[in-house]
């Protein structure tokens, strides 16, 4: 009752102060984790939960439950009362807790002895070194003390339990309140502590206030870890978290002293005290000044009759650092003036700039750029583009990493596990944010929010926000309480445009600082059901070509996850938004990462990785550069080329576990539709992606994309997608085994009208190990002359197999069926091309060292060129499909993708190719010790996910070729077919000796013989198939040499050409007095 009557009373006070109009929130107070313990307060009767120990009891101990007329209970009614006797006093209760996981301890004791009672936490009563935590000794006798131990539940436990104990002889005890529960996580704030503690060292480069007022704070923060510290135990979470927040703005607001050094600036006369000397002119005949403007010397520009400006090098940088060009500006043209970096002797390799934003009035300028690995010099430079200006104070300084202008700059952080409102129509910034009501109105304080487990930042319905930039920091949820970022009320989606990100400072800025919707260092948290858009319409930011689509000059995003030196960030989920029309800029590289939907890795100081990150149900259109896009700064190894081998992952191979993708529609993208990078371990499923690669746009600074692939992964699946309509003529394929891949499989996927082909494997020069394509369906792909259904990898390719693939096209390009990649090395180390379908007109086929075909059935022009002689078990044959032009477009609706029908490419009954295999685990010495053993698992069903062989029959339970498995007895007749003369044909050959042939030549023809009998042999064959054969092996045989034809000529030996060719008129020697039969022209010569 006690209990509830100040449960009572508190809300009593809240109402009396919303009653009396005051104005600041309440907060109500989080209780502890909940309590393990049964009756720890002895409320139940017969101390129900707890066992009185035996051995205590014979010595006659007294443990009972008691009220209020023996003495007043701590808290409720009753209390435990405790005499020992001769061999003291004990009661337990065993409870089994978590390995690892930290616990509180807490309860109120009452003594007549001082320091006589404890309580605890044990293995096997603490015996012989067990485990054992305990209370510390109390002084105080005759009073209620409150008393707590915090502890960490050890391994391989076997009989835990929690303990009381009074000392024999020690007069009497109470104990009430006892409560066992999860402790917070306290690694953030030891984190910050230990930070401060090194910051309270440095005497000499912080003030003395500023330091004083941080260590009140870190000695307040200490109090949150004292493990025997009741207060300590009475903290949540959220309030653990909140210290770590206020801690950690006490070091970042500490003072540094006067006289700090500044950085040195790396620019030499950067800031024209000595003239132009050093910089070069460009043209020669500019005519650029040095004045004086208060007291500061600049430089000052005219391109009244053409562009100029200036440039140094500057020599002795760090490989992979980071650096900061900046200046002070003036221009009477926005746009006008620009500081630059680059390569030295370059126009445009690696370059960046930044211009002015303001008109006649100084501005202060900069951007950020890394060192690519192995150069040490840059070229710096002032361009002047129109009208006239001035620069001054240019430094060039070395900075820490590549920082973001969009990190929170307000020190007062909001730690809170609460719900946040934001209403673009009726909110207000000045408002607590914490109901809709009191809503936000700009995205201005989100900077500020550091969401803990259960928290929600909600965007009003119907609401739009043009221009900013909505930013999540370091969100920390929980499995059981994720963060949420997404909606509430009535209406459509709120929509975020980001407007092509005007809130930038540093248009320049890299790819993870460009995001509309930013959500930074996060983990267990969901973004949904957002509407983002950042498209850039100022005509002075959009490149001039001629493309139907305008990109911006700079990097544009949509949503962006970013884990930046974070280590493992789980539970990351992006599902059910609509990202569309973003026109970022297209750049190849370290800066790819750009467009609708990204999940980028970043720093190179901590090992750092995604767990279990979800992208389902999005809908990505009209975006530029990638539309659902992966990448990380730990990729390096030898299937990638090896160390410093990819600009954008440098730092030592971190695999993502468990990456999961699906339900997303992507349609008209620049660049790739949807791109895995780093997986390990990982399912891209139901993902509907139209017109990637969109001619739209100009994507000549990196053309080659594809529809749906992955790069440097482990054990990844993609299946049911469906690509259609991709349009690139580099690459433009549905899928891609792109290189750094091992253990990876495209199953039951359905491609269609894709220009470039069906499937292809990038690996030249790196590799790719172990790759399966199997029950796929490819209809109408490869839409140029060249184009190509098939490329395969080249020596980098190990352990590939296409299998079980339905392929057709009925168009009438002139396509490569089977194209060899040409990266420059030999070919490929395994590639098995088996139990395909391939149906169409081509005359090319390639057939090189390390690639196998067996078993398919060819039908089209392409009949002409397979190589029959190397597949004796090849079906020449019409596959009979039900109905090829049954094919359809897929669609996306609700956050479900639908995908199209191939239904028309089942078999007929009457198919001759009705009447298999793990993927091997192959390797090159190259990367044998990268390879890891395949997580994945072949299900033995076809497209539709009927079971592959079909047995319930009478048949021999034989998989059929292609994507579908018929689903019946086949009803295949048996063609009558005329062997006899291939069979007299294979009679002949036989005979023929080989000793007497060229040993080249017969080897030719006994490998077309063996190909014809097996041919022979097969139970089902057609008179196309023998026909076949028969040419084969007739040219075979017509090809053969004796040996006695042949011989080895010299001088003497020769035949000579001329008399036989003309025997009565030869004068070969001209001994003849008259011509012979050489012509008159030659005699008057």
């Amino acid at each position: 009752m006690m209990k509830k009557w100040k449960a009572g009373v508190s809300m009593l006070m809240a109402a009396a102060m919303i009653v009396g109009n005051i104005s600041a929130a309440v907060p109500v107070k989080a209780e502890p984790a909940a309590d393990l313990l049964v009756n720890g307060g002895f409320e139940e009767e017969n101390l129900n939960g707890w066992i009185k120990n035996d051995w205590c009891m014979s010595g006659g101990a007294s443990m009972e439950r008691v009220d209020g007329s023996t003495i007043q209970p701590a808290e409720g009614n009753y209390c435990l009362k405790e005499e020992p006797a001769q061999f003291g006093s004990q009661v337990t209760q065993d409870i089994g807790l978590t390995a690892g996981k930290d616990y509180w301890l807490t309860a109120q004791i009452y003594q007549t002895v001082s320091g006589s009672y404890s309580i605890g936490f044990h293995e096997n009563e603490g015996k012989n070194g067990d485990p054992q935590f305990s209370i510390e000794p109390q002084s105080e006798v005759e009073q209620w003390v409150k008393v707590a131990v915090r502890f960490t539940m050890w391994e391989n436990a076997q009989k835990p339990n929690l303990y009381t104990w009074l000392n024999a002889q020690s007069g009497t005890a109470y104990a009430d309140d006892i409560k066992l529960y999860e402790a917070p996580d306290l690694s953030s704030l030891e984190e910050q502590i230990a930070n401060a503690r090194e910051k309270l060292g440095q005497t000499d480069a912080y003030t003395e206030d500023s330091l004083a007022a941080l260590r009140e704070k870190t000695d307040e923060a200490e109090t949150y870890i004292d493990a025997h510290s009741y207060g300590a135990a009475q903290k949540t979470q959220e309030d653990v978290n909140a210290m770590a927040g206020e801690l950690e703005t006490a070091v970042s607001s500490l003072e540094k002293q006067q006289g700090t050094q500044e950085q040195t600036n790396l620019l030499t006369n950067g800031d024209f005290s000595d003239g132009l000397n050093g910089w070069g002119k460009w043209p020669e005949s500019a005519v650029i000044t040095i004045d004086e403007e208060e007291g500061v010397t600049h430089s000052s520009f005219n391109a009244a009759s053409a562009a100029n400006g200036i440039n140094r090098n500057v020599d002795g940088l760090e490989p992979e650092a980071w650096y900061e060009l900046s200046g002070e500006v003036y221009a009477d043209n926005k746009g006008a003036i620009s500081i630059a970096q680059k390569k030295p002797q370059t126009d445009k390799t690696d370059k960046s700039f930044v211009v002015n934003e303001k008109i006649n009035e100084w501005e202060m300028i900069s951007l950020k750029f890394q060192m690519p690995a192995g150069q040490t010099s840059k070229n710096i430079s002032i361009w002047l583009d129109k009208g006239t200006a001035k620069a001054r104070n240019i430094r060039l300084v070395k900075t820490d990493g590549p920082g973001s202008s969009d990190k929170p700059g307000d020190d007062s952080l909001i730690t809170s596990s609460e719900t946040f409102y934001i209403d673009a129509q009726n909110g207000n910034d000045e408002n607590e944010g914490t109901s809709p009501d009191t809503a936000w109105k700009t995205f201005a304080n989100t900077k500020r929010l550091r969401l803990q487990a259960g928290g929600k930042l909600l965007l009003k319905a119907g609401c739009t926000w043009n221009g900013e930039q909505l930013s999540i920091w370091e969100a920390a949820g929980t499995p059981e309480n994720p963060v949420l970022l997404g909606r509430y009320g009535e209406g459509d989606d709120p929509i975020i445009n980001g407007a092509g990100n005007p809130w930038q400072t540093d248009k320049n800025a890299p790819k993870q600082d460009v995001a509309a919707v930013h959500v930074y260092n996060s983990k267990y948290i969901t973004v949904q059901d957002l509407e983002v858009t950042n498209t850039e319409k100022d005509e002075a930011d959009l490149v001039s070509d001629n493309a139907k689509k305008k990109q911006s000059r700079y990097l544009l995003t949509g949503i962006l996850v970013e884990n930046h030196d974070a280590g493992d960030l789980p539970g990351v989920v992006v599902r059910n938004n609509y990202v569309h029309d973003v026109n970022g800029y297209m750049q190849g590289g370290a800066q790819k990462g750009s467009g609708g939907l990204i999940a980028l890795v970043t720093g190179d100081a901590v090992e750092s990785k995604y767990t279990d990150l979800t992208i389902v149900g999005n809908k990505v259109e009209n975006v530029c550069h990638e539309a659902i896009y992966m990448e990380s700064s730990w990729a390096s190894r030898v299937l990638v080329g090896g160390s410093g081998a990819q600009d954008a992952g440098k730092g030592k191979w971190v695999g993502w576990p468990n990456v999961y993708v699906a339900e997303n529609y992507v349609y008209d993208v620049a660049g790739d539709g949807i791109v895995l990078i780093n997986a390990d371990g990982g399912i891209a499923e139901k993902n509907l992606v139209v017109k990637s690669s969109s001619e739209d746009w100009d994507y000549s600074r990196n053309p080659a994309h594809a529809a749906i692939w992955m790069w440097d992964c482990n054990n990844v699946t993609m299946q049911y997608n469906e690509a259609a309509h991709t349009e690139s003529y580099q690459d433009g394929m549905a899928f891609d085994f792109d290189y750094g891949n091992q253990n990876v499989m495209y199953q039951y996927n359905y491609s269609h009208d894709n220009k470039g082909g069906f499937w292809m494997a990038c690996p030249g020069p790196y590799y790719t190990v172990n790759a399966v394509a199997r029950y796929n369906i490819s209809v109408n792909d490869g839409l140029f002359d060249g184009a190509r259904i098939m490329r395969i990898g080249e020596r980098g390719s190990i352990g590939h197999q296409v299998y079980n693939n339905t392929i057709y096209w009925d168009h009438d390009y002139k396509v490569n069926a089977v194209e060899q990649a040409t990266w420059g090395t030999a070919p490929s180390s395994g590639t098995d091309i088996y139990n395909n379908i391939i149906y169409g007109n081509s005359d090319t086929f390639v057939n090189n060292e390390g690639v196998t075909y067996s078993n398919n059935c060819i039908y089209g022009t392409i009949a002409d060129v397979y190589p029959k002689d190397e597949d004796a078990g090849v079906i020449i044959a019409d596959p009979q499909f039900e109905n090829p032009e049954n094919y359809t477009d897929g669609s996306f609706s609700d956050g479900t993708v639908t995908l199209g029908s191939a239904e028309g490419f089942k078999l007929k009954s009457t198919s001759p190719c009705i009447d298999d295999m793990d993927p091997p685990q192959e390797s090159l010495k190259a990367v044998e010790s990268e390879l890891v053993k395949t997580q994945i698992t072949i299900e033995n069903k076809d497209y539709a996910g009927n079971p592959a062989p079909y047995s319930e029959g009478t048949g021999a339970a034989l998989v059929d070729m292609g994507a579908f498995e018929y689903q019946g007895e086949s009803t295949a007749q048996r063609p009558e077919v005329d062997k006899s003369y291939l069979e007299a044909l294979i009679t002949m050959a036989e005979g023929y000796d080989e000793d007497a042939f060229d040993a080249a030549t017969f080897a030719e023809m006994k490998k077309v013989l063996s190909a014809a009998k097996t041919a022979m042999s097969r139970p089902l064959v057609t008179q196309e198939m023998i026909d076949s054969y028969v040419g084969s092996l007739e040219k075979a045989v017509q090809a053969l040499v004796k040996k006695e034809d042949i011989k080895e000529n010299t001088a003497e030996t020769a035949d000579n050409v001329l008399e036989s060719y003309n025997s009565e008129n030869k004068n070969a020697d001209f001994e003849a007095g008259s011509p012979g039969d050489w012509g008159n022209w030659q005699s008057k010569r």
